[in-house]
Formats: structure tokens, C-alpha cells, sequence
């Protein structure tokens, strides 16, 4: 679409389609177009040889508009060879994109994005907000069972936001629900967000390499992870690298992370892997970690670096985690360097832990 105005799909219904890009629908929209899909406009069984199985949809204006609403379902879609399984949403060149009360079932990819590949460009707003839902949605040979999404350029950010769900979503390579890249410094936030049994390779829930300078990730009120279980590498719910000056993690208020599990093949963090590198940060604020396991730091596996730090406080908790072979029931943290800070502050509670054989350090390892 190459004018001005509004592209609205409403109350529209696809089912078993095909086609080599956009399985059920594609666009290209450019000038100041805003295209809609909303009010119930279900994409049912959908197929793309490439990417885009429900819907793929391109923008070419900085001006230019994307918002899916209204339980719009994408259902059984599939991309066997391809990125995107419920929808393909290249917006590098556009102002915002905007999913509210979308549902993606079973929707498979093989390389990116089970259910969604977003990638955003400079000055872009996206947002997946109001019960959107992730369930079953799987990559087979690439990353990011539940949503693939690349910042790739600055003054971007990202938030998913109250009441999201990812439950059985998984990949056969890292970020079996969610896998973030970040090309430019930008922010991504989860609020409210809830993560079941969801697995991939690193990461069960969430993969994210913050390894710009100034980027953040921002993990918040009340989501919780439970079951989530990497297959083969490190961080049974969480796997990040923080790099840069500015970089950071934070996580934070009332966080929960129950029974998540790495195998004895990893090196740990059976709640959460992160290493902290060139100035960057960890923030672990009222979190509550419950009978997670690993080989090495059942609850949480942390490295920092030089000028680097890491902190836990206000009432956190580990409690009940499990390694099978190596150091740290609950923590285990490698520091090297100078100027690098590691702190647990502020009514921690670290309790009820098991090393089984293990070697040292029930409660935490240094």
C-alpha cells in the first residue's frame, strides 16, 4: 500500500492457506499507511515455505503503523522453512507496533520466532500488551519459540506487558520462549509477564546478549517462571550476557522462579545464568527463586568482571535448590578482576539448600 491512510482487516477469517511468503496475508505498506487486523480475524492452519505463515507485513515510513487487536488468533500455523510462524513483522522502518489481545497456538518456525519474528528500527515503539498468549508455539533448528525480537536501531524499546503468557513453548537452540538481540543500544521490558514449562537449549524462558552499551532489559512485577528447563546449556529460565558500559539487568519486585532445572551437561544456574562484563550491571530485587537445580549455583550461576557488579536485595530468596556434581547449592558466583562488586544486601534468605555429591558451599560459592 503506497498512500496515505488506514488498511483495516476486520473480523476476517483464513484458514488452510498457502504460499510461499505470508501464508495468509502480506503486505508492504509505505507513506503514512497504518494497517489494522483486529475484532476476532482468526489465521487457521496457515503455511509459508518462508517466512510469515499467518501474516508478513513490511514498512518502508517511519510514519507507518502496526497494530493487531481484539483476539486476533493465529492457529496451527507453520513456516517450515522459514522465521515467523503466526506473523513476520519487519518495522524497521516504522513508528510502532502494537499487539493487544492477540493469541498464537501452535505455531512452528524453523529458524526464529515460533509464533512471532519482530525486528523494530530508530525511534520505533513496540508493544504486546493484554492477555496476548504464547501456547505451544516451538522452533525446530533455531531460536526463539515464542518470539524472536531484534532492536536494530537506537531509541527503540520493547514491552511486553500485563498478564502475557508463554506456556509449552520451546526451541531446539537458546530462548525457548523469548529471544532477544540487540543490534542497538535499546530497552526491552517485562511486566507482568508468566512463563510455564518452557524449554530450549540456553535459556528455557528467556536468551538475551545485552552487549551494547546503554542497553537494559527490565524484568518486573509479579512474572513468574515455573518449569522451565534448559535441554542442554545454561540458565533453566534466564540466560543473559551484560556488556558495556550502561548495560544492565534488572529484576525486580516480586519475582518468582519455581522448580526450573538445568542438566549436569551445563555449567549452572538452574534458575538463572548471567555474566557481567566491561562495566555492566545485575539488579535482583525482591526475587524469590524455589527448588531449582543444577550441576554448578542451583539457583543462580553468576560471573562478573572487572568494574562489573552484581546485587541482591530486598528480601530475596533461594531456597530448595539442588547441584549434582559441582559447587554452590543456591549461588555460585566466579569474580575476577578489580573494582568487582558482588553484594547481597537487605533480608536474604538463603535456605534449605543441597549439594548432592557436590563439593562445596551449600548455601553459596565464591
Amino acid at each position: 500500500m503506497n498512500d496515505k491512510g488506514q488498511l483495516i482487516i476486520n473480523r476476517v477469517i483464513l484458514d488452510t492457506c498457502y504460499s510461499a511468503i505470508g501464508g495468509g496475508m502480506l503486505f508492504n505498506i509505505s507513506h503514512t499507511v497504518e494497517l489494522v487486523i483486529s475484532n476476532y480475524s482468526y489465521f487457521g492452519a496457515c503455511t509459508a515455505s518462508g517466512n510469515g505463515a499467518g501474516v508478513y507485513i513490511t514498512t518502508s515510513n517511519v510514519a507507518n503503523k502496526v497494530l493487531i487487536k481484539d483476539n486476533v488468533k493465529f492457529d496451527i500455523c507453520n513456516c517450515p522453512g522459514g522465521s515467523g510462524g503466526g506473523a513476520y513483522i519487519d518495522a524497521k522502518n516504522s513508528q510502532s507496533v502494537i499487539l493487544d489481545q492477540v493469541l498464537f497456538s501452535q505455531c512452528n518456525a524453523q529458524t526464529s520466532g515460533g509464533g512471532l519474528f519482530l525486528e523494530i528500527g530508530e525511534n520505533t515503539t513496540s508493544k504486546i500488551i493484554n492477555y496476548c498468549s504464547f501456547a505451544n508455539c516451538k522452533i525446530t533448528n533455531g531460536i526463539g519459540g515464542g518470539i524472536y525480537a531484534s532492536i536494530n536501531g537506537p531509541n527503540s524499546n520493547i514491552l511486553i506487558s500485563d498478564s502475557i503468557l508463554f506456556d509449552t513453548c520451546t526451541s531446539s537452540a537458546e530462548g525457548g520462549a523469548l529471544y532477544f538481540q540487540y543490534n542497538y543500544a535499546g530497552t526491552i521490558i517485562l511486566d507482568r509477564v508468566s512463563f510455564k514449562d518452557c524449554k530450549g537449549s540456553s535459556g528455557g524462558a528467556i536468551y538475551a546478549q545485552i552487549i551494547i552499551p546503554g542497553s537494559k532489559l527490565s524484568i518486573l512485577n509479579q512474572t513468574t517462571f515455573g518449569q522451565c528447563n534448559s535441554t542442554v546449556g545454561n540458565g533453566g529460565a534466564i540466560y543473559t550476557e551484560v556488556k558495556g558500559t550502561g548495560s544492565e539487568i534488572q529484576i525486580s519486585n516480586s519475582i518468582n522462579i519455581d522448580n526450573c532445572n538445568t542438566p549436569i551437561t551445563a555449567d549452572g544456574g538452574g534458575a538463572m545464568y548471567l555474566k557481567v562484563q566491561d562495566n555492566g550491571s545485575a539488579i535482583l530485587d525482591s526475587v524469590t527463586i524455589n527448588k531449582c537445580s543444577s550441576k554448578e549455583g542451583g539457583g543462580i550461576w553468576v560471573q562478573i568482571e572487572a568494574g562489573c557488579s552484581f546485587k541482591m536485595t530486598n528480601r530475596s530468596s533461594i531456597r530448595g535448590s539442588v547441584i549434582t556434581t559441582g559447587n554452590g547449592g543456591n549461588i555460585h558466583a566466579v569474580i575476577n578482576g578489580a573494582d568487582a562488586k558482588f553484594e547481597l544486601s537487605n533480608d536474604i534468605n538463603i535456605d534449605d539448600c543441597q549439594i548432592t555429591p557436590g563439593v562445596g558451599g551449600g548455601g553459596y560459592f565464591l
